[in-house]
């Protein structure tokens, strides 16, 4: 049996990336290799919109609890996923999950090296403006001044 390991270098903080809602910490990703792990935190009530990737994915949970879908053999299937449980993403497969909890939950994911740097190009871009700023922007436009009450 061999017992064969895989050296990274010590990092001294993860770099943290915010995706829908869901905060992103990079902790390894093996050069010349296929593997990223990261640790996604998702907040109370916070949820994943259906999502499909063209590898395979392992998801750990952390802390908290998750409600996980994915779709097996053309049926939608639940996984309650509390700490420790490990749930596996086939490749192509649609997925998603919420937080049913007023707690945030932590799970850390296993996936390629595309998805991984997917991530971190979503997390780089710029946030889009929330309708306060959308409702400002417009008005400025159009000359119009909006002043708090």
């Amino acid at each position: 049996m061999s017992n064969s390991s895989v050296k990274t270098l010590a990092q001294t903080g993860a770099k943290v990336y915010f995706v829908a809602g869901d905060r992103i910490e990079r902790q390894v990703r093996l050069q010349g290799s296929w593997l990223s792990i990261v640790d996604v935190t998702v907040p109370a009530g916070g949820s994943a919109t259906p999502d499909v990737i063209d590898s395979p994915q392992v998801l750990r949970i952390i802390e908290g609890r998750l409600s996980i879908w994915r779709i097996a053999d053309g049926r939608r299937e639940e996984i309650a996923a509390l700490a420790g449980d490990i749930v596996s993403i086939g490749a192509h497969q649609a997925y998603g999950y919420a937080n049913p909890d007023s707690a945030e939950a932590v799970f850390s994911a296993t996936i390629d090296s595309a998805s991984g740097e997917a991530l971190v190009t979503a997390g780089e871009a710029p946030a889009l403006p929330g309708p306060i700023q959308r409702i400002g922007t417009a008005a400025n436009s159009d000359g119009t001044t909006i002043r708090a009450a």
